[in-house]
């Protein structure tokens, strides 16, 4: 049962990212393409149903290859070994929870005030820096690789567009005799695939600048794309959480497998049909 749960918590971390804008670094690329046309409730909307169901199918898989031998587990030895000392004041941790609670607030109401997600996303870095939270040692430790591999991957995706590349490739692929429902699944299973092996970052770069080039109103194929990128399990290098779980010693590479593949057959083709469904009611207009 141990493995069931080394290996349940790195996929719902990937399954998990699906559901908002700010889940996945794919997701904040196909964003940034999509020039803000989906909003956080909205992406929402679209992310959470197929995450959800994942989630349900990949608890129950889980529980089934690798079942407890007990009914009950004695969580008890799960103690915080955090010392007095090595907390913040509580009048800080409770400025954090309101802060957190406003944010996500904010991000859920877009609709109502207006205020676009990004820019919403500086109220946290605001409070945190003028609170005290947030100081020049916790910048000097933020993960600087990621994110200049993020914004050096959107960089490189709005060059694909703006250069014709995207449009370039696009012409040289066969799409006389496929419908956009094939070519969405085609790309989306494209990119679960790339994702396996490589970045995930990398592989939405690669794949959606390319399928936004496909329709003037490209949210039902980029959309799709972004959240197939977030089903690549299979490997202990997919993703980071699962490289995470495999340092832990507790896991073969091959455990991975078995439920890996399992949601990348299931995922690309489940978000490329709810998303689909979606386009055709939100943004029909």
């Amino acid at each position: 049962f141990a493995k069931a749960i080394l290996l349940g918590v790195p996929f719902a971390a990937g399954i998990g990212g699906m559901g908002t804008i700010i889940g996945s670094p794919p997701n904040a690329i196909a964003h940034g393409m999509l020039a803000e046309e989906v909003n956080f409730v909205e992406w929402m909307v679209i992310g959470v149903p197929p995450a959800s169901v994942l989630f349900l199918v990949l608890w129950r898989f889980l529980l089934w290859r690798h079942p407890a031998q007990t009914e009950r587990l004695n969580v008890g030895l799960l103690n915080n070994d955090a010392s007095p000392q090595e907390l913040l004041p509580v009048w800080q941790r409770l400025a954090v929870m309101l802060t957190f609670f406003a944010t996500v607030a904010l991000w859920m109401t877009g609709p109502l005030h207006g205020i676009p997600t990004p820019v919403i996303s500086f109220v946290p870095i605001t409070i945190f820096a003028v609170i005290g939270v947030l100081g020049s040692r916790e910048v000097r430790h933020l993960h600087w690789d990621i994110l200049l591999l993020l914004t050096g991957g959107l960089s490189l995706g709005v060059a694909v567009q703006e250069t014709g590349l995207a449009e370039w490739f696009v012409s040289r692929i066969p799409t006389g005799t496929m419908g956009a429902l094939a070519i969405t699944v085609v790309l989306a299973y494209l990119c679960a695939v790339l994702s396996n092996f490589m970045s995930n970052t990398a592989a939405a770069n690669i794949i959606i600048p390319i399928a936004a080039a496909f329709s003037e109103t490209p949210v039902a194929i980029v959309l799709p794309i972004a959240l197939a990128a977030s089903t690549a399990m299979c490997l202990p290098v997919s993703t980071p959480p699962n490289a995470i779980a495999y340092a832990q010693g507790k896991l073969d590479s091959r455990e991975f497998l078995p439920g890996g593949i399992l949601i990348a057959i299931i995922g690309p083709l489940l978000a490329v049909l709810w998303t689909r469904w979606l386009a055709t009611i939100l943004w029909a207009h």
